[in-house]
């Protein structure tokens, strides 16, 4: 799919077009820049167990954001330190930052308001998940305590509900509530009141250059070849993958990889399509009606986490229930763990020369063993968990997932590979769920593209 801004009359048919901005990619970050395209002004001149798996992409408008989780959180505070440090600006830090999170934020809730003593689990319980209640002071146990600030405060230490990208009141159905996408909030109103164009069904296959500038893109529609130009600027915006899959077609990457498909080189990028980072989780489950032990990392990745922002957590622990399906059990208990500063590193790479054939994906799961030891030593604290007091009075019979006969430290790890789950202009995996950095990084874009940087 790609997606443009149209200044004057709509190109309907499939033939060639200029607009004054076109974006590459009509996901979460994709709509949320092209929706406040209209408004510009001018401006001057494998690690899995060797499993293939299968990774689920939002190949529809609004992107990963139209079936997520609706996870909505900040990373902390010490982590956009980092990224401004390493991409040397300070537009990067938590002060100069949250405000792009409050512009993306359409109905703005008010986290100062919610985030009292009370909104945490102490909820109640007619209201919320009763297994959670019970989640909340099992992981307390282990040394996890409730948060009183919650998970949108830049510190991400502790057990607090997540926010959730819901519109409670969609008038396209019935004022119920529903899943809030970029589509349905940034491009809806976009495409009622602006002259924006979207291009359904539309495959991008090569970005154009001239003197080295992007200037239009090569697309395909049913087929049919047609040539977009843009008078200002091309926005990729095509995801993790994609992005750079469509920019090595375009010639810009590794010419170690592109002269063998015999792509013409327009710069030598090793770069492009490589330090792919992945927030791996795994479950323990089980039946159901900080004080950690010392983990024994080893020096390397003792040393490793050291050099993590202070306040950047490892793992993250979510609790969950689903109908049971084993014998006697009604309902399943879900403890994960989420890994959220992977080591590990993998890369995208071409298949082939055309843009029809899908990029070669290596995750790159659990190849540093820094994050072995951090996911066998955050499995075992899900089993504490299980394990402890609070937990007995709800837990029945034997664990379900992975199962006692799973207990050594090399057990666990290749148990760990083999169910391992998946949950580019951000440099490195922040803690926490992506969406709101996301939404906000695309408000900065556009804040960028307006200040004429």
């Amino acid at each position: 799919m790609l997606s443009s801004r149209c200044p004057g009359k709509n190109h309907r048919g499939r033939r060639d077009a200029t607009y004054d901005y076109v974006v590459i990619g009509g996901g979460t970050a994709g709509l949320a820049v092209a929706a406040y395209a209209f408004s510009l002004p001018a401006l001057a001149p494998t690690g899995a167990a060797n499993r293939r798996v299968h990774y689920a992409a939002g190949r529809t408008l609004g992107g990963s954001s139209a079936l997520n989780t609706m996870a909505y959180n900040r990373a902390t505070k010490g982590t956009y330190q980092r990224w401004a440090t390493l991409v040397g600006s300070d537009g990067y830090t938590w002060d100069n930052f949250v405000k792009y999170f409050k512009s993306s934020e359409l109905t703005p809730p008010d986290f100062a308001k919610r985030n009292t003593p009370n909104a945490t689990f102490t909820y109640d319980t007619s209201v919320w998940y009763p297994s959670k209640t019970w989640f909340a002071a099992g992981v307390r146990t282990i040394g996890l305590n409730t948060s009183s600030i919650g998970h949108n405060s830049g510190i991400l230490q502790g057990g607090a509900y997540t926010t959730d990208t819901i519109d409670p009141n969609n008038p396209l159905f019935l004022n119920t509530a529903t899943r809030s996408s970029s589509e349905s909030s940034y491009l809806r109103a976009a495409i009622t009141d602006t002259q924006l164009m979207i291009h359904h069904r539309t495959l991008a296959t090569k970005i154009l250059f001239t003197s080295n500038k992007a200037t239009g893109v090569f697309v395909s529609t049913e087929e049919i070849p047609f040539t977009l130009t843009a008078r200002k600027e091309i926005i990729l915006s095509a995801g993790v993958f994609h992005s750079p899959h469509l920019l090595l077609l375009s010639g810009i990457g590794p010419s170690s990889i592109l002269s063998p498909l015999n792509i013409p080189v327009i710069s030598d990028m090793p770069g492009v399509g490589q330090n792919l980072q992945d927030q791996m989780f795994f479950s323990v489950q089980n039946g159901i009606s900080p004080r950690p032990p010392a983990p024994g990392f080893s020096d390397r990745t003792a040393s490793l986490l050291a050099a993590l922002p202070a306040d950047a957590p490892e793992v993250e622990y979510l609790a969950g229930s689903l109908a049971g399906t084993t014998p006697g059990v009604t309902t399943v208990g879900d403890l994960s763990a989420c890994l959220q500063t992977p080591f590990s590193r993998g890369n995208v790479t071409l298949s082939s020369s055309s843009a029809s054939d899908p990029p070669l994906i290596n995750m790159g799961w659990l190849t540093d063993p820094a994050d072995g030891e951090i996911v066998v030593a955050a499995f075992k604290r899900l089993r504490q968990v299980w394990a402890s007091a609070d937990m007995a009075a709800v837990k029945v019979g034997p664990e379900i997932k992975p199962g006692e006969a799973v207990q050594t430290d090399a057990e666990i790890l290749q148990w760990i590979r083999e169910n391992t789950r998946s949950g580019p202009l951000i440099p490195f995996a922040l803690p926490g769920h992506p969406q709101a950095t996301v939404y906000a990084l695309a408000e900065k874009i556009v804040n960028d593209i307006l200040a004429g940087r």
